[in-house]
């Protein structure tokens, strides 16, 4: 037995000798480069470490160190290479060093990456780098470097080689392709689409269930659409959706197009576990001269065609950016894939010539999530674009810095955040909703160019929101151009061409230049549009349903129209755009504090108005139109205010404010200012905004049991104040007095027959109120006129109190002039010798002693009445 152990042991050692030889022979100079020592030396290492436990990898009991590999399975891998273990996460890894990689600059790296990965895609390894630089020639294997792990290349600088790109013959292909170890699955069966409905509005597909997830991807071959026109025109591509689906058939995205038929159908399955390829620096060496491809595209790049994948840190760099190196098709490009988002890359935007030249391409991918994906230069004219894409839906660009985001073969539901787009702009055709949220735009003369190329079309809404637009001038917010082909009919897209419907808030247009007054959202002027005999046409577009723009401002006064001339059909579009750097009214006190609108005031309130550049501007109050922009309210109502705006563009837009002032006090009603009662009164205390205080005075003391809207009863001279919240007031003196003379006088003799006797010569009215005690409200006439308080009472006058009335008897006034003199004398005493009749009143005034008799002792009385004067 132990014979026969010795001699397999001396026939495996025969094989692993020939393998030895066969592996020296296997790897030669690639061109000039050193042999592959250190993958011999790795081999003849792992050969020889350990050796006695041949027994053990025999029989399989040493997996996890040494594993037999047979020369049927990998002819340039002797035995497998022992995973390192990462001790924080546990995680298994092989590096490129494992497979013989190294630094130098004549050493072509690309065997030994491409080994690795495959090594790791085979066992489920990651991959990482662990030198600081790498050097990939890859001259003539047009394999790319498969990846299907998570991969880690650590900060780690790879130099693509491409001096000798002129005569390259790989420069075609990709030296990085991400895969899934997942079969597409296509369906031709015509029994099987016939039953497959597709429209805008279906949202599961059972026939499609059972697959998992997948980016599944629809064709009408016998209809073709984004026919393109001008100098690229070609015969279009089949109609084609694309839209994730999970295990149930359930559509994740929305459907673009409705299909008359489905010829084919291609599921790309999504994987389940997520891969992330990372911290990679690339450089691209360009020729020392421009050189510049007049066909084909170069691929020399990362190409992900495996959803669910995460890139991020990588930056791709040039030797030169100045040289024209040739029509790159995407440094990173993603193709039929689903779910894959990159974060953190740093790319280039090329010099070109006359072919495009981009270094992030995107085609066929739906669920794209691009954050902090940066190049430099975006304000050079003589950079390309840096992102090309066709067939897309669902794709966000967030905080990223490019010089351009574009869309060929329609891109359907575009979300832009916070990003800044340089100088070649947004160049779009598509569907759905474009959302444009704090971004800035940079250059150029339009926001928004709908590629012509693709009939200058966004069938869908446009948002854009609190965005920036920086330029030399602006003309218009969508650039768009009508495509005619020789024979002068428009060109067909294989599609309705549609305008979109757009809504703007708090876009900023900073200009450099200040040409025309007016911009418009779409320019149809004859050279954009084209006609027919003569006349501006339609186009061929269907319109938008609305264009709302509010809080948009141009810093050279420049005013938006919507169309340059109206389309036919254009007055049925719904245009609100408002004018939101108009001037506002400035409203304030008199003393030059600020009134806020609609606040209630006991002040006067100034309207002053300032006109905007290009904006005409008018007020009215209360549906007046007032004259002048400066305007004084001094009286007392609510005012409603219109400033109503006109812009050269001819859109209007007003605002509305109101001014409330009040400086009328309570109103009180049921009693009157100086009326005097004979009776209670209830007096009714009102105010149309907030009343405050009320307080009641009688005879100057005030009443504290006083309530408001009380009846008040009590004789004498009332005063009621009443105060509302601004403080106006509003007083009211008022009597309640008692009309019973016989009660209140008690200097004065009051007859039965009315008469009111005792009042002395020359008593002025004031005098006689004080003295008998009684209202100065009473009135006291002399005939129909009615004296003043200090009018001197006649004998004879009347004093009437509330329907009553009382005639004053003067002592001695004879002749009834108010003044006892010698004239009044000598009528009594004529009267007495001729013992003729006097009139009562002349009667009561001689019966000086009131003993209703007039002789000589009354005209003794009357003597000492005049001596006493």
């Amino acid at each position: 037995m132990k014979k026969k152990r010795v001699k397999i042991r001396f026939i495996i050692i025969l094989i692993i000798i020939f393998l030895i030889g066969f592996s020296y022979f296997t790897y030669t100079k690639i061109d000039n480069y050193d042999k592959n020592e250190d993958m011999l030396a790795l081999n003849l290492n792992l050969l020889t470490n350990d050796f006695e436990n041949i027994d053990d990898i025999l029989s399989g009991q040493l997996e996890d160190k040494y594993i037999y590999n047979s020369l049927s399975e990998d002819i340039n891998l002797v035995v497998q290479v022992q995973p390192h273990i990462d001790n924080s996460t546990g995680e298994k890894y092989i590096t490129y060093e494992d497979f013989g990689a190294k630094s130098d600059e004549q050493f072509d790296c690309y065997n030994c990456i491409k080994n690795a990965h495959d090594y790791a895609n085979k066992y489920n390894y990651a991959v990482r780098a662990t030198l600081d630089t790498y050097h990939i020639y890859k001259l003539n294997e047009i394999n790319p470097i498969i990846i299907k792990t998570n991969t880690n290349w650590n900060n780690a600088t790879f130099v693509i080689h491409d001096e000798n790109i002129s005569n390259l013959q790989t420069r075609n292909y990709s030296i990085f392709q991400i895969s899934s170890n997942e079969k597409d699955i296509t369906i031709t069966d015509k029994e099987v689409l016939n039953n497959i409905k597709l429209n805008k509005q279906t949202t599961k597909i059972d026939e499609l269930s059972g697959n998992g997830n997948c980016l599944c991807i629809v064709y009408n071959e016998n209809k073709h659409q984004f026919i393109r026109s001008g100098s690229n025109e070609n015969g279009g591509n089949p109609q084609t959706d694309l839209f994730k689906i999970d295990n149930d058939g359930n559509i994740i995205n929305d459907i673009q197009w409705d299909f008359d038929q489905i010829t084919k159908i291609v599921l790309k399955p999504i994987p389940d576990e997520q891969i992330i390829i990372e911290n990679g620096n690339f450089k691209t060496i360009l020729p020392d001269e421009d050189y510049e491809q007049s066909s084909d595209y170069y691929n020399r790049n990362i190409t992900c065609n495996r959803s669910n994948t995460i890139l991020r840190n990588i930056k791709h760099e040039l030797s030169n950016d100045e040289i024209v190196g040739g029509p790159y098709y995407g440094f990173i490009k993603l193709i039929n894939v689903s779910d894959v988002q990159l974060y953190n890359l740093h790319l280039v935007s090329h010099k070109y010539i006359a072919k495009s030249n981009y270094d992030l391409i995107l085609e066929y991918c739906t669920n794209i999530f691009l954050d902090n994906i940066v190049s430099d230069n975006i304000d050079d004219t003589n950079r390309w674009g840096i992102t090309g894409t066709n067939y897309t839906k669902d794709i966000t660009y967030r905080n990223c810095v490019l010089n351009r985001i574009d869309a060929h073969c329609g891109v359907y539901n575009l979300n832009i955040d916070n990003c800044t787009i340089g100088i070649k702009g947004l160049t779009l055709t598509g569907a759905g909703k474009l959302n444009i949220n704090n971004s800035t735009r940079i250059g150029g003369a339009t926001f928004i160019e709908l590629r012509s190329d693709y009939g200058s079309s966004w069938n869908g809404t446009v948002n854009v929101k609190n965005c920036k637009f920086n330029t030399n001038k602006a003309n218009t917010i969508f650039s768009y151009v009508v495509m005619y082909d020789s024979d002068g009919k428009i060109h067909n897209y294989g599609y309705n061409r549609v305008l979109p419907n757009l809504y703007i808030d708090n876009l900023q247009i900073e200009e450099s230049e200040e040409n025309e007054s007016v911009m418009y959202v779409f320019y149809n002027n004859e050279y954009y549009t084209g006609n027919e005999e003569g006349n501006l046409i339609n186009a061929g577009y269907t319109l938008p349903e609305y264009i709302t723009i509010n809080n948009y401002s141009v810093n050279t006064g420049k005013r938006i129209k919507a169309f340059y001339q109206n389309f036919s059909g254009s007055e049925q579009v719904n245009v609100k755009i408002d004018i939101p750097d108009r001037a506002k009214l400035q409203m304030t006190y008199e003393d030059g504090s600020q009134y806020e609108s609609g606040k209630l005031t006991n002040n006067s309130v100034r309207l002053q108005l300032q006109s905007a550049k290009n904006v005409t501007n008018e007020i009215f109050i209360n549906n007046e139109f007032i004259n002048g922009n400066d305007i004084l309210i001094r009286g007392s109502g609510i005012f409603n205010i219109i400033v109503k705006a006109t812009d050269v563009a001819g859109n209007t837009a007003q605002d509305e404010y109101v001014v409330n002032i009040d400086k009328d006090g309570p109103k009180i009603t049921g009693v009157e200012n100086g009326q005097v009662y004979f009776d209670s009164v209830t007096p009714i205390i009102s105010d149309e905004n907030s009343l405050g205080q009320v307080a009641l005075y009688l005879n100057n003391n005030i009443v504290n049991t006083y309530k408001p809207n009380n009846t008040i009863t009590n004789y004498g001279l009332y005063r009621l104040e009443a105060i509302d919240s601004l403080g106006n007031t509003t007083v009211i003196n008022f009597e309640i007095a008692n009309d019973n003379i016989e009660e209140i006088i008690s200097q004065y003799i009051i007859t039965q027959s009315k008469y009111i006797k005792e009042i002395d010569n020359n008593t002025s009215v004031n005098n006689f109120f004080e003295n008998a005690k009684i209202s100065k409200s009473f009135k006291i006439y002399n005939g129909d006129k009615q004296l003043s308080e200090n009018d001197i009472i006649k004998n004879g006058d009347r004093l009437v109190v509330n329907n009553k009335e009382y005639v004053l008897i003067v002592k001695g006034d004879a002749n009834c002039d108010g003044n006892v003199n010698i004239m009044d004398l000598m009528i009594i005493q004529r009267a007495i010798i001729k013992n003729t009749s006097l009139e009562k009143n002349i009667f009561e005034s001689a019966d000086v002693n009131n003993d209703n008799k007039v002789n000589i002792m009354d005209v003794m009385n009357i003597i000492r009445i005049i001596i006493s004067e």
